[in-house]
């Protein structure tokens, strides 16, 4: 029974209305853990307690109170302020204001939060003033950001709305009414903190920054009494203490701390406490962990618990929201592990995170701290030299006849009596930063002109570019570009520059010589290898043709140019222009103002040179349609296949400046003895195929067309044999690859690189239980760790060594030659909108650059949302909504010092996934790292056409830099046009659902029934029955056909989630048009937060959206995890049916084949959500792949090609 209190609390004082309807709801109900009181402490803090009902001072009572604060509301807060009322409700709720009755009221998450006294100045306070008996005249207010809680649902979910165009509005800023109480399970390891008022639940989840160190202060030692008591009530024999500190130091608390034993000590009291509160007390103080843990503990407390077995406590939360998940589970903040890192990448990351990182693997050599003084005061003394030198007004250059190699060029010099030779690396002023702020520009040396000028080849050094803050300081990069007019007066010094040094030999170079490793492209932002040819030709050849840079900038000039070609009769046969040849008979692709490119079939040439014919040469083309354009006239049975050209009769002049490209057009036949029509279309984004002719490019009838025999298709003979004999050679590449493929090692389980023959993917790490079964399912050969990233590494490391770890055994030493790590991306994301920088998922991308430090894969692939390049390191919490400070796009930095301080070439790119063939716009970064001496693939440019959004990279650069731009963007140039939602999913099994209250009439589409199927809202989901139900109809796209590629499946999944019933009513209301949406509901059909001008959607002025149907001519939003009609991404209504989208049609949205089967638990639909949610598009996968199999190849023929010219000198001796 509760105890009664002998005079009136601060809450029934303060607030008489809502404790006289708690007296009433509780009437029958035994007290909780938590009291079912209003009160508070002294606003002095040496009067404040932290005393249990027994009179026990608690042992975190021995803690550091915080300091006395107040709460000071922002003005924008003031102004946003809503107020918990009966018929308040947040964006996406399920309750309707009159339905909250009972245990029927809805869960929130409060972000943000605050509590404090309004009647002693706003004082802050702790949660624990809830149940003390010293507080009348206490009035205790929490505000905070609200916003539904989504059953199945987690933060990192969140990352993936990146590209949506939301602005984090879900949110409301809310003052609840008052709090009766809070609530904390102690029997689940994760269970959060509620708070319960009138109206509503509460999740307590990430406090303001100001109220933190109150909210640490409360919760940190009922999170380690959590975290015992549930261990013991798990484990209750066999569970030692030292088992359980290891399990224990190695998690970090919700503040961002690793645990240590200290803070298990700290909560003793707490631990009692907790055991006191469960009605197995007895039971679970004989526990061994418990036994171990209160081990001399001495309580005042009474022996027993406080709340009878027997008590039933009203409004508890609904039981059908507190079902374990363990795919959330292992999501939760509170059960991350620390992050495991390497040696190496915790000396990088000294002094950047907030966390106290892990480091598995032996420690780093020490530096010597008397040579590093010594080398400190060697520098200064270098850097006064070079500053006096600077300011010198005149210096003696002095060259001798000897010395000229040709008229106007010199191959050596001197300047103040130091000889400068051809090939020597120098230093020079920097124009931007002077050299005594920055280690500047420098130049390689490679001719004089009598003009006492110097021509060099600049290098970068890191402060200069991307790396800045984190730049070595020893490391330049070598740049594509040159100077010619370097006055030799300018010249400061030499420098040593030592080229190609391994990272292990790093630290014995010697500590005032540069290292250059790699070289630095400024437009796409790429580092690779540095060409020692090049090099050596520096010094080999006289100048001036020993500048690679200018012999690369004239052969582009040259291209800019046309040269005619001909055949071996000296024919004229076509020219070469741009760098790309032209033939006679060649299918181009040519501009065109909107849309894919057009495609033509050239019959004639008009390139003949001569004063003012470059604007006016020109080719003459047959005009070459697409099939899929023809959908008007084709017949059912026909295929819209975007690779399926056909010939006209029309002729159309192309200026050669408009020319694009040449693509490769066999008729079938013509393949038939080469390779098959689906390979030969996997090959390349530029392969097509013909079969018909047309008398022009838009026909009025099918009927019109005429089969196009192979002998009557004539294309390039030299073309054409060039191509088959790169068929053949990728046929033996390709079987060379399948008996000694790159064996992969996936982190996070995305698959990246898929559709690259040569990858194999041996070894997968996912720590979400069901992610790593559908892993399992779909790919039984891998080996699956269901495990965390961080531990795995920890076992990986001590595997290696010889000692025995829990977990099946790792790859071995050696074996990966691939990593694809797609990190967790929650914290990174951009509609994330409350950054905290002590989220230790932010921190995930060091445990993915550990494996590869500890791996040393040839390849490695990472992806994460275009948040990550705002990712700050070192930052501080400047507001609840925003980080400030630090290291602008520190992530970006970081990751891309480490990868070439272990000796990778670096590219990485923003990305579109609808510009490579997904049905979706999905906008992500990745990054592609290979080994020195390995060939880097290149950034896959866009094969589809999709709007022109922006990709290029704005660096925080001081200097005055151009954006990064590795992805050419450009309206009119594609290949192919847009795979659009009708292309993805048209041939899927339709389906409505049917009304929950009225019989309506069956519905027909192409002389077709819609099958009824009712959607309940106590199902697990809601689809047509067992069997598997026939498609619709036959592939009509490529992207259908690959789809329905492989074995049948006998479950295609192909169910939706399931809603309440007055939901499904709105949702069958809604029009059968292109984006209609709730605005098209009749008054009586709106949902309250829809329609009330009180709600989230009158606020932000009824914005479109909500309950919106998709438009199956265009593309889906991003695909994320919260599939639901109210959603941030809630344009998720079937263009065909009445019905929200399917798993699998989510599914082709990503382009997983229809024999993908995803595994959940409990059969949770959101869980399969999620996985495709987190997944890398298969098109953008397949275009990695083929990117990474193209340089594989070309470094394949070239060691062939060299073993060749070896064998022919052999046979010639």
């Amino acid at each position: 029974m509760s105890r009664r209190r002998q005079r009136p609390s601060a809450f029934e004082v303060s607030f008489p209305e809502e404790a006289e309807s708690y007296r009433a709801m509780t009437a029958a109900a035994g007290t909780s853990r938590s009291a079912s009181v209003m009160s508070g402490t002294s606003s002095v803090p040496s009067k404040r307690k932290n005393v249990d009902e027994h009179g026990s001072r608690q042992a975190s009572s021995t803690r550091p109170l915080p300091p006395v604060a107040h709460y000071e509301p922002h003005r924008n807060e003031r102004d946003d302020l809503k107020m918990e009322t009966e018929d308040f409700a947040l964006p996406g709720e399920e309750f309707e204001p009159n339905e909250r009755k009972g245990d029927n009221v809805p869960i929130r998450v409060l972000n943000n939060f605050t509590i404090f006294d309004r009647k002693h100045q706003n004082e802050l306070v702790s949660l624990d003033i809830l149940g003390m008996d010293d507080a009348a005249g206490r009035e205790l207010v929490v505000v905070g950001y609200a916003k539904v809680h989504f059953e199945d649902r987690e933060d990192e979910d969140e990352g993936q709305e990146d590209d949506l165009d939301e602005d984090g509005k879900e949110y409301v800023f809310l003052q609840l009414s008052a709090v009766f109480r809070y609530d904390l399970d102690y029997g689940k390891w994760d269970d959060p903190v509620y708070i319960q008022t009138q109206w509503a639940w509460y999740v307590l989840d990430t406090p303001a920054p100001a109220y933190t160190p109150y909210w640490e202060y409360f919760l940190s030692p009922k999170r380690v009494a959590q975290m015992v008591v549930s261990t013991a009530l798990t484990h209750p024999a066999g569970y030692t203490l030292d088992t359980f500190l290891a399990m224990f130091t190695n998690k970090v608390d919700p503040f961002g701390h690793t645990y240590v034993e200290q803070d298990l000590v700290d909560a003793t009291h707490e631990i009692y406490d907790a055991a006191l509160q469960h009605k197995d007390f007895d039971r679970l103080m004989e526990t061994m962990l418990m036994k171990a843990v209160l081990k001399g503990y001495r309580s005042s407390a009474p022996k027993k618990p406080r709340v009878s077995p027997t008590t039933e406590r009203h409004n508890q939360i609904p039981a059908n929201r507190l079902i374990g998940n363990p795919d959330l589970s292992v999501l939760k903040t509170e059960n991350q592990n620390a992050t495991h890192v390497t040696p190496f990448i915790a000396s990088l990351a000294l002094g950047l995170v907030n966390e106290t990182l892990r480091v598995v693997g032996s420690p780093l050599p020490q530096p010597d701290k008397t040579e590093l003084q010594r080398n400190k005061a060697k520098r200064l003394k270098r850097v006064k030299e070079l500053l006096d030198r600077a300011r010198k007004e005149k210096r003696d250059v002095v060259w001798k006849k000897a010395d000229r190699v040709r008229w106007g060029y010199l191959k050596k010099i001197q300047i103040e009596g130091e000889t400068y030779n051809v090939g020597d690396v120098i230093l020079v002023p920097n124009d931007n930063h002077p050299f005594w702020k920055d280690p500047g520009k420098h130049g390689e040396q490679l001719e004089y002109h009598d003009a006492l000028d110097a021509h060099v080849q600049w290098f970068e050094h890191g402060n200069g570019i991307l790396l800045r803050e984190l730049a070595d300081e020893r490391q330049l990069y070598l740049t594509p570009y040159c100077k010619a007019a370097v006055p030799f007066k300018g010249i400061l010094g030499k420098v040593t520059v030592e080229w190609n040094v391994k990272p292990d030999a790093v630290k014995s170079v010697d500590f005032h010589h540069f290292i250059c490793n790699f070289m630095f492209d400024q437009n796409t932002g790429a580092f690779y290898d540095v060409d020692l040819n090049q090099l050596a030709m520096t010094k080999a050849l006289p100048p001036p043709e020993n500048c690679p840079c200018c012999i690369q900038v004239d052969q582009l000039e040259r291209e800019k140019d046309v040269s005619i070609t001909k055949d071996e009769d000296g024919e004229v046969n076509g020219f070469a222009y741009r760098g790309q040849k032209y033939h006679y008979e060649d299918f181009v692709r040519y501009y065109s103002e909107s849309g894919p490119a057009h495609i033509g079939y050239i019959t004639e040439l008009d390139v003949a040179g001569g004063s003012g014919r470059k604007e006016k040469r020109s080719v003459t083309c047959r005009k070459v349609g697409r099939i899929a354009d023809l959908g008007r006239i084709l017949p059912p049975e026909t295929m819209r296949d975007e690779r399926q050209l056909f010939l006209t009769d029309e002729i159309v002049k192309v200026g050669i400046h408009d020319l694009l490209g040449v693509v490769f057009v066999p008729t079938v036949h013509s393949l038939q003895d080469v390779v098959k029509l689906k390979d030969w279309i996997s090959l390349s984004p530029d392969h097509f195929y013909v079969e018909n002719r047309f008398p022009s490019i838009r026909p009025t009838r099918w009927n019109q067309r005429r089969r196009l025999e192979w002998h009557e298709h004539e294309v390039c003979a030299p073309c054409w044999q060039d191509k088959l004999r790169e068929l053949k050679g990728l046929k033996s590449f390709t079987e060379d690859y399948k008996k000694r493929p790159l064996n992969t090692l996936d982190l996070f389980s995305h698959s990246l690189g898929e559709g690259s023959g040569a990858l194999k993917v041996t070894h997968a790490v996912e720590i979400m239980p069901s992610a790593a079964k559908t892993f399992k399912r779909n790919s039984p050969k891998t080996v699956v760790y269901n495990q965390c990233a961080n531990t795995m590494l920890q076992y990986t490391v001590k595997t290696w060594r010889g000692l025995n770890e829990p977990v099946p055994p790792p790859p071995k030493q050696g074996d990966i030659k691939v990593i694809t790590a797609g990190f967790p991306c929650q914290a990174h994301s951009s509609l994330n909108m409350f950054k905290d920088v002590n989220d230790v998922k932010n921190n995930l991308v060091l445990n993915a650059l550990s494996w590869v430090d500890v791996v040393r894969p040839i390849y490695a692939f990472f992806e994460n949302v275009s948040g990550f390049l705002s990712h700050r390191l070192n930052a501080m919490q400047a507001t609840i909504h925003r980080v400030e400070g630090g290291i602008e796009m520190g992530g970006l930095k970081l990751m891309i010092r480490a990868l070439l301080d272990m000796g990778y070439q670096v590219r990485f790119a923003l990305l579109q996934a609808a510009h490579y063939g997904a049905p979706q716009r999905r906008i992500r970064f990745f990054c592609i790292a290979a080994l020195k001496g390995h060939p880097l693939p290149n950034i896959p440019q866009p094969s589809h056409d999709y709007e022109c959004t922006s990709l290029e990279i704005k660096l925080p650069y001081a200097l005055d830099r151009e954006p990064i731009r590795p992805i050419r963007v450009t309206t009119g140039t594609a290949l192919h046009r847009t795979v659009t939602i009708n292309d993805a999913i048209s041939d899927l099994p339709r389906f409505d659902w049917k009304h929950p209250t009225r019989r309506t009439a069956d519905r027909y589409e192409e002389n077709k029934r819609i099958p009824l199927v009712e959607c309940a809202a106590s199902g697990v989901h809601c689809g047509l029955p067992a069997p598997v139900p026939p498609y619709h109809h036959e592939p009509k796209t490529r992207y259908q056909e690959d789809a329905r590629a492989g074995p049948r499946t006998t479950n295609l999944q192909h169910f939706t989630k399931c809603l309440a019933p007055r939901r499904v009513e709105r949702v069958i209301a809604i029009p059968m048009k292109a984006g209609a949406d709730y605005r098209y509901l009749e008054n009586v059909d709106q949902e309250w937060q829809l329609a009330n001008p009180q709600s989230y959607t009158a606020r932000s002025g009824f914005k479109p959206g909500a309950y919106g149907r998709l438009d199956k001519d265009g593309v889906f939003a991003t695909i994320v995890t919260n599939v639901d009609p109210t959603a941030k991404q809630s344009r998720v209504l079937n263009p065909y049916c009445k019905r929200i989208v399917t798993v699998r049609e989510l599914a082709r949205g990503q382009g997983f084949p229809d024999h993908f089967v995803f595994e959940s638990h409990n059969n949770h639909i959101v869980t399969i959500h999620r996985q495709i949610g987190n997944a890398v598009p298969y098109p953008l996968g397949r275009a990695l792949g083929r990117e990474l199999q193209a340089s594989l190849f070309k470094k394949w023929v070239d060691g062939r090609q060299n073993a060749i010219t070896i064998d022919g000198d052999d046979d010639g001796d």
